[in-house]
């Protein structure tokens, strides 16, 4: 679960960092979604030393899937982990 938040924080920083123009604030953001990446990696890696490798995508693919339920759902506005 954490590897899917960190992804989702990835995805929503660096498209606040491609809207910016050019400057300090947009290479803020770009920094922000890097870290998020290496988080998301750190996740991902953490789960290959405790789990089957074999069953680290398809519990990733559920929650995906529960996850497009939720927000199906919910009301829509803007928000950052």
């Amino acid at each position: 679960m954490a590897a899917v938040i960190e992804a989702r924080g990835l995805e929503r920083f660096t498209k606040i960092a491609e809207a910016l123009p050019a400057g300090s604030l947009k290479s803020f953001y770009y920094a922000i979604a890097h870290s998020e990446a290496r988080h998301t990696n750190l996740f991902l890696a953490l789960a290959e030393q405790y789990c089957p490798v074999a069953s680290i995508q398809p519990r990733l693919d559920q929650l995906l899937i529960s996850e497009t339920q939720i927000l199906t759902n919910l009301p829509y506005w803007a928000k950052l982990h």
